[in-house]
């Protein structure tokens, strides 16, 4: 089923949680069988088509769990996207990166998230 932002009521907004290398090609891609790595990938495929379709009218957080190094970069196929969202977007008020705690709802062991809101 194709998704089509204006059969949507409003109001609505888009939560992708923690696209990043670590499960696809990190720390705990090694703990992973293939036929689970796969959608997992998919999965982040589909989510950087989704933001390529222009979500300019519907609120959008990522998030990202504390991993060190180059797992805690986004996965390719979604830090592109998200790249040139940051580039051309011409108010920088609509695009906020800020670690996220307990107070902003999680849980302790969750308290170096970080949030990317826009």
């Amino acid at each position: 089923m194709a998704f089509h932002v204006g059969s949507v009521p409003r109001p609505v907004g888009l939560l992708l949680i923690d696209l990043q290398r670590a499960f696809v090609d990190g720390i705990w891609r090694a703990y992973l069988p293939d036929e689970e790595v796969e959608p997992i990938k998919k999965s982040f495929q589909n989510c950087a088509t989704l933001l390529r379709t222009g979500l300019n009218n519907v609120p959008t957080l990522m998030t990202r769990c504390p991993f060190g190094g180059s797992d805690f970069e986004l996965h390719d196929s979604v830090a592109s996207v998200v790249d040139k969202i940051r580039d051309t977007l011409s108010n920088p008020a609509h695009l906020s990166c800020r670690p996220m705690d307990s107070e902003n709802g999680l849980s302790s062991n969750c308290s170096k998230r970080e949030s990317i809101l826009w």
